[in-house]
């Protein structure tokens, strides 16, 4: 599973933001590139290259760094564990 519970909030807006999946635009090529992306680890590689040149997500990667990795300091809970 990919949930996780915070105590300060569920439903994390940060990673709906940040997901590589999610679209960031209602346009043909953001649509054509989730399709590349999903065909391999180098296009993938390759796309989110291009999405950190264009910008997309990186403004909030430090911001939001804690999350990541002190889950135990800020009450994340992973439902099943």
């Amino acid at each position: 599973e990919f949930r996780t519970g915070n105590e300060e909030g569920v439903n994390c807006g940060r990673c709906v933001k940040v997901c590589p999946w999610n679209s960031k635009e209602a346009s043909w090529f953001h649509d054509a590139g989730i399709w590349i992306g999903s065909k391999g680890e180098a296009a993938s590689s390759l796309l989110k290259s291009i999405d950190d040149m264009f910008g997309y997500g990186t403004e909030e990667v430090t911001r939001y760094k804690w999350w990541l990795e002190w889950p135990e300091l800020y009450k994340i809970r992973v439902p099943g564990q």
